[in-house]
């Protein structure tokens, strides 16, 4: 099976959008100060051959976008739950990038879920965490847009360089050239011999070593003695009272 029947998909999305009718609905009812938001989870496409299930393809991704419409019809904001379910490799990145792109262009303002994530949420992987915060940085540079103004315009450096010139050593270039584009922590972006050279190393173990040499590094920021004992005099009452539990 490669994909839910639509009539599946109208239905679940159906009972969804009813949902989100009656909070909107009520809401004058209930009282000030009462928000409706609707929150669309993962859609499950089963692959019966595999008996496994399927998630970060097209299908949930447009199931994802049906409920952010529906929201904006009602005046409303969309918040999402969406997440990157495979492994730390290729397929997980194609997935991951499938279902943030579905987030960000939909318009959710809260996403659950963004990394780190492996196997249907079963596990997490430090290098898909890396790795997956590293595209969300690369997603606040692409959500800013195109910004116009005089420095991105850089009419001055047409004036300064002038016809049969070029642009390199000129002040707008040596002004803007370290911050005008986002750069990956991850990536690696040298040609294949010195890559080769380098150890041939993939995106994986380069968020590998990342990650321990981010936690070999770690400094905690400063935090008032009598607070910090407070807090864990908190905790560990809170732990004595309660049972232990897997959830």
């Amino acid at each position: 099976m490669r994909r839910i029947p639509d009539q599946h998909r109208g239905q679940a999305g159906a009972v969804g959008d009813f949902h989100i009718d009656i909070g909107i609905t009520h809401e004058p009812d209930i009282g000030a100060g009462f928000e409706t938001h609707g929150r669309q989870r993962q859609m499950y496409r089963c692959r019966v051959r595999l008996v496994r299930d399927g998630v970060g393809g097209p299908d949930q991704r447009i199931e994802q976008g049906r409920p952010a419409q529906h929201l904006r019809l009602r005046a409303q904001e969309p918040a999402r739950l969406v997440g990157h379910y495979t492994q730390p490799d290729a397929q997980a990145m194609q997935e991951g990038v499938m279902s943030m792109l579905s987030a960000v262009h939909c318009g959710a303002n809260f996403i659950l879920h963004s990394a780190g994530f492996v196997d249907g949420l079963l596990a997490m992987s430090y290098e898909k965490f890396v790795m997956d915060t590293d595209f969300c940085g690369a997603l606040h540079s692409y959500l800013a847009g195109v910004v116009v103004d005089d420095n991105t315009l850089a009419m001055d450096a047409f004036e300064e360089v002038g016809p049969g010139s070029h642009f390199l050593g000129c002040a707008h270039t040596m002004r803007n050239y370290q911050t005008a584009f986002w750069d990956s922590a991850l990536s690696d972006n040298e040609p294949f011999e010195k890559w080769s050279e380098a150890g041939s190393t993939d995106m994986a173990t380069r968020a590998n070593l990342r990650w321990k040499k981010t936690l070999a590094e770690y400094e905690a920021p400063p935090l008032d003695i009598a607070i910090d004992e407070a807090l864990r005099d908190y905790v560990d009452r809170t732990k004595q009272a309660k049972p232990d539990a897997w959830y």
